[in-house]
């Protein structure tokens, strides 16, 4: 296993799924997306890593390269990517769960309660559907924190649906800033910008002591590791640098299952489940067998990306973002099912969990009598 930290030469830009506009006056803005998506951080990886060990930049990977990183964008071969993760001060920071609700106050976002599933109601969704509820309070309305992040270290008492420390959340406008801008198109004969033909892009700004963190497993023992190497990651073939990462432990595996039966699901990286099933109560066969009964969702996001094997774009899919959480039971109390982890001993879920996909943490949760 390797641990890289990632350290940006300059701006980023992670596109969002927007299209460029062309041949009308309003300009779309596309970027903005941040942090990436783990395709776009296992593909910059896997380029990274084959020129390091003898890749030439074009044309096909030899042989002994596409037995490790496999070839193209759904063949992985040996290589597990876990991550991307945020980093502050070294230390992976996480979206704050969508069941801890709050209010502002003093311009500042403030924790007050935390959701859990409600009465079964018929609804949209069909009948005994358990919604998200919480104990109505006097003041202004409840929501779920938009940008709000915490960090490893504090998440494991709010995934047992406690409160957290309002001093242990960092808001997003620490982390990072969004810079828009807008190019031309230059002429490369007469080196001047061409008419009518502006764009305008959203890219990411890193603060100090801010970073990527991403760990890389099954390489061979002699493959030559890029730190100190700059990489590519992005669109407009922005820089980052590589170090080496002293990852530490986080989010590790409960002892032995809740009495209760009740576990809590938070995603940690963009979850890609079946789209065809409906979430609650589907069966996480990977996770023990446990049964959705409630989430706390914030929109879907259709992501795509690009094959540059090839040279076509990949369709879109929707994904479930980091910060989700599933209310979900064991079919038999104190009894829980094998459950997938990869090999650093965190637990993940869905589809495409070698590029990055479905990390999660586990939690507990209780019937509002049960408190």
């Amino acid at each position: 296993m390797i641990s890289l930290k990632l350290i940006p030469h300059d701006v980023l830009f992670f596109s969002d799924n927007t299209p460029f506009s062309t041949g009308t006056a309003a300009q779309s803005e596309p970027g903005g997306l941040f942090p990436p998506y783990p395709t776009t951080m296992a593909g910059a990886i896997r380029a990274c890593l084959a020129r390091e060990n003898g890749w030439c930049g074009s044309r096909k990977w030899p042989s002994e390269i596409s037995a490790v990183l496999g070839d193209g964008p759904k063949k992985l071969g040996a290589l597990h990517v876990a991550g991307p993760y945020l980093l502050f001060k070294n230390e992976p920071v996480f979206p704050l769960p969508r069941h801890v609700l709050g209010c502002m106050e003093k311009d500042t976002w403030q924790p007050k309660v935390v959701a859990q599933p409600g009465e079964a109601v018929t609804c949209d969704l069909g009948s005994a559907v358990r919604l998200p509820a919480w104990p109505r309070q006097e003041g202004p309305k409840l929501k779920a924190a938009e940008g709000v992040w915490i960090r490893a270290r504090h998440l494991g008492p709010v995934l047992n649906g406690q409160l957290p420390d309002p001093k242990s959340l960092i808001p997003r406008d620490k982390l990072w800033l969004e810079e828009r801008r807008v190019g031309i198109a230059r002429d490369p004969e007469t080196r001047t910008a061409e008419r009518r033909k502006l764009y305008s892009a959203r890219h990411i700004r890193l603060k100090p002591e801010v970073s990527l963190g991403v760990q890389c497993f099954g390489l061979p023992a002699d493959w030559r590791i890029p730190v100190g190497t700059a990489m590519i990651l992005g669109g407009e073939r922005r820089l980052v640098t590589c170090e080496a990462w002293d990852a530490p432990a986080f989010c590790p595996l409960p002892e032995k299952p809740p009495q209760n039966g009740r576990l809590t699901v938070t995603a940690l990286t963009a979850l890609d489940l079946e789209e065809k099933t409906p979430l609650i109560g589907r069966t996480l066969t990977t996770l023990g067998g446990v049964r959705v009964v409630s989430a706390c969702l914030n929109r879907a996001q259709r992501v795509g990306g690009w094959d540059a094997r090839n040279r076509k774009p990949l369709g879109s899919r929707c994904l479930l973002p980091a910060g989700s959480v599933l209310f979900c039971e064991l079919p038999e109390k104190e009894k829980l099912g094998p459950m997938r982890t990869n090999q650093a001993g965190r637990l993940q879920i869905g589809r495409r969990r070698n590029l990055g996909y479905g990390a999660v943490a586990l939690g507990t949760w209780t019937e509002e009598g049960q408190r």
